[in-house]
């Protein structure tokens, strides 16, 4: 079991550590590859997911449920402890309600689970991406209600493109392959 646990982790975790180690010597200025990959490569990642033939919409739409249920729970647990520890609630709520879905989610799920984990794993980014555009926005304010009222070009719009591209690939039967 330990071993199954570590050919998951290990390459990921190794990855990490040689970025780290990277960064801490170079310095390297990420601006522009951060823009590209949020632009660009999350787009065709969740298009290339969601439209891929093992994809089923019937049950994306239970995970779809199960997922806001678990991040507003979250909140739902985290808003005491956030009171009993004494930190504020704008800075611990959005911690405990959005993990890393995306760059050390996505890998893990990849690794565990292979292209047929990637579905879920990308509707949970997304998911997660519009929630924390918003609601967790406005609790880090402390203005939960201006925050549902954003613009839609605010609220990770090229991940909401992907979604919604995707999406409208179903009904055609036009599939992709991820992998």
């Amino acid at each position: 079991m330990f071993s199954k646990i570590a050919s998951i982790t290990l390459p990921i975790f190794t990855l990490v550590l040689v970025g780290f180690m990277y960064s801490r010597r170079v310095k390297p200025d990420l601006g522009g590859a951060n823009k590209l990959v949020v632009d660009v490569a999350l787009p065709v990642l969740i298009f290339i997911s969601l439209s891929a033939k093992s994809f089923d919409p019937i049950s994306t739409l239970s995970f779809t449920g199960a997922s806001i249920v678990l991040i507003f729970l979250s909140g739902l647990i985290a808003w005491p402890l956030a009171k009993f520890s004494g930190t504020s609630k704008q800075a611990f709520l959005p911690c405990a309600m959005f993990t890393n879905v995306g760059p050390i989610g996505i890998p893990l799920v990849a690794l565990a689970y292979g292209p047929e984990g990637m579905a879920p794993a990308v509707v949970l980014l997304v998911i997660s991406n519009i929630l924390h555009f918003t609601l967790g926005a406005g609790v880090m304010s402390g203005n939960i209600a201006d925050k549902f009222q954003v613009e839609p070009h605010k609220v990770a719009s090229t991940v909401i493109v992907g979604h919604l591209l995707s999406m409208a690939f179903l009904p055609l039967g036009i599939w992709l392959a991820f992998f």
